[in-house]
């Protein structure tokens, strides 16, 4: 490079040495040589580099970076309550509650020799409940009224060749409350600890809810020792994923809407316990504690068992009891059974048929003598909405050891949330 630098310079001399001495002018100074260092400023960085300013509208395209949908974009719509969930309220600072209802109204006819008993028009259940958690997971409650209650019918005393037994004629108001369940339950992984009125451990169609029962009232036997409420304290829990439930109770022993008038307490515990989804397995021993030697001492004893696989369902109870008609009386001995099967066709109709046997005193020298039953009953179930909306008609034979063989016809419509 220095090389041609060299012989770019000399041939300018050159050219500007010939006309001088044409004119016989000194011979300059070689002063052009600077002007060969003039490819320098091609070198400079500045002016090469000016384009590159008109090249910062290349990054415009960053505000378009400003638009991000996860974070620029709305909040979300709260997603809706399943139809298959139960409505749920706000109360308190953190609570909620949920409202319940059942409503059942029936078409009573009932025939049977000697005993006037007409049909009727019946309002059978018309529970209103609220139940719910005032703090979420720590303490919950539950409050259930049932007005029709107060129209339960009276029972009627059919005399009989061998003594007598009370059986249900007619309708007609009475005095029992329509507070049926009231309680608050502090809530705990291993026990709910709950205080006030609820159902007595005994029967398994007695103790679970009405709405979902096989025929539009219950079974002989579970009406007779089961079914009751009572005042007191109930520690229960479903444990396992589900795979045993557990309710030890201890109450007043007077019954439903009753302070105690004595010492004495009923202990009661309920277990199930359920090795498949669809079986239960369930055992309750009751009895009463401390001056067991008064009136209305009672002990029961009792095992279930409920099949419930695809369409079809089996159930069955025993009941064993022994109750004490007056201090330091002996103990009345008495038990009962059903078994109830039923098989639901397209998801809608279910027809269903049970069993039943109940003898309230199996002392054949007792002098209170209580009619031995069988009763015989069909029916059929038709879903409009599962249990929510049903109807069901039955048909129950009563054929008593005692008194003349009772029939009922039974239409009964229901709605329940």
């Amino acid at each position: 490079m220095r090389t041609s630098t060299f012989f770019a310079g000399t041939t300018l001399a050159l050219l500007h040495t010939v006309p001088a001495f044409a004119q016989g002018a000194p011979a300059p100074e070689p002063a052009p040589t600077p002007p060969a260092a003039v490819p320098a400023p091609a070198a400079a960085p500045p002016p090469a580099a000016e384009p590159a300013e008109p090249a910062a509208p290349a990054a415009e395209p960053a505000p378009a970076a400003k638009v991000r949908p996860p974070e620029s974009a709305p909040e979300p719509t709260p997603p809706r309550e399943r139809k298959d969930e139960p409505a749920k309220l706000a109360v308190g600072k953190e609570g909620f509650f949920q409202p319940g209802a059942l409503l059942q109204g029936w078409l009573f006819v009932p025939r049977q020799e000697g005993v006037k008993a007409p049909s009727t028009f019946r309002l059978r259940r018309a529970e209103i409940r609220v139940k719910g958690e005032i703090v979420p997971m720590r303490v919950g409650y539950q409050l259930m009224i049932d007005p029709a209650k107060v129209l339960d019918p009276e029972k009627s005393t059919v005399p009989t060749a061998d003594g007598s037994t009370s059986v249900t004629v007619q309708q007609s108001p009475s005095a029992v409350s329509i507070m049926q369940d009231f309680f608050i339950t502090f809530i705990s992984d291993w026990a709910d600890v709950s205080m006030g009125q609820f159902k007595m451990p005994v029967s398994w169609e007695g103790y679970n809810g009405s709405s979902k029962l096989l025929f539009p009232e219950r079974a002989a036997v579970a009406r007779k020792w089961g079914d009751k409420r009572d005042i007191g304290v109930r520690v229960d829990k479903k444990l396992f994923k589900d795979k045993l439930y557990y309710s030890l109770s201890v109450l007043n022993g007077e019954g439903q809407n009753k302070a105690d008038t004595n010492n004495q307490k009923d202990v009661g515990l309920r277990v199930e316990a359920f090795p498949v989804k669809q079986v239960m397995v369930g055992a309750v021993g009751y009895m009463g504690v401390t001056d067991r030697d008064r009136a209305g001492t009672k002990d029961r004893v009792e095992g279930d068992l409920r099949i419930e696989a695809a369409n079809a369902l089996l159930q069955a109870e025993y009941i064993r009891a022994w109750d004490m008609p007056a201090t330091d009386a002996d103990r009345i001995p008495g038990h009962g059974f059903y078994a109830a099967a039923g098989y639901t066709f397209f998801g809608r109709l279910q027809p269903v048929a049970r069993v039943g046997y109940v003898d309230p005193n199996t002392d054949q020298s007792s002098t209170a003598k209580e009619d031995e039953t069988w009763v015989y009953e069909g029916g059929l179930n038709y879903f409009i909405s599962k249990h929510e909306a049903k109807l069901q008609a039955s048909y129950s034979v009563y054929d008593y050891d005692l008194a003349k063989t009772r029939h009922e016809l039974i239409v009964a419509a229901q709605v329940s949330f």
